[in-house]
């Protein structure tokens, strides 16, 4: 075990609390709108901004990278090891979606390591892999852009919820 890397990767979870506790006890809107309600005062504009900054952008991707750096550290250690040790990652997102929270994310590392332990894995050399994840890059951005321009152009449910949506939302958390 690396003890720098398991502190590191501990701050960084603590930091994800911070994005997560609005998720915790407010609609689903709040996370990525901070007027979901309505007006906002200023403080509440510079609140949701330092926590998206410090939280999205700094922790989100610390403990991406780290995951990666898990990743690659876990590779001599052998196909069967790191395949069954990701297979059980998904299981436990996928049940921990299902029964307890849908903002859950180790669905989505165990599936996205399961992809990129093969490509790192059979890669020729680190151009291709450096190439192969521009291309995976390029595809999403059209994905997302392709989505913008055919979906309607009216404010989403999701993004500003009305009364019956947040007491729907309610209903639904454990």
């Amino acid at each position: 075990r690396n003890v720098t890397l398991d502190f590191v990767r501990g701050v960084a979870i603590l930091g994800i609390l911070l994005l997560n506790i609005s998720a915790f006890g407010l609609p689903k809107a709040a996370y990525l709108n901070p007027a979901w309600y309505g007006a906002i005062t200023p403080r509440d504009a510079w609140t949701w901004a330092f926590l998206d900054l410090i939280g999205q952008v700094k922790f989100l991707t610390l403990f991406a990278l780290l995951f990666g750096a898990g990743l690659q550290m876990l590779l001599p250690r052998g196909r069967r090891w790191i395949q069954s040790r990701l297979t059980l990652l998904v299981l436990l997102g996928f049940i921990h979606g299902l029964l307890f929270w849908d903002g859950d994310i180790l669905l989505a590392y165990g599936l996205v390591g399961l992809i990129c332990w093969r490509l790192v894995r059979d890669a020729p050399s680190v151009k291709s892999l450096f190439n192969t994840g521009v291309m995976l890059y390029l595809v999403g951005l059209g994905v997302l852009l392709l989505l913008g321009l055919i979906s309607d152009s009216q404010t989403s449910r999701a993004w500003t919820p009305d009364a019956s949506a947040i007491l729907y939302e309610k209903y639904w958390k454990l």
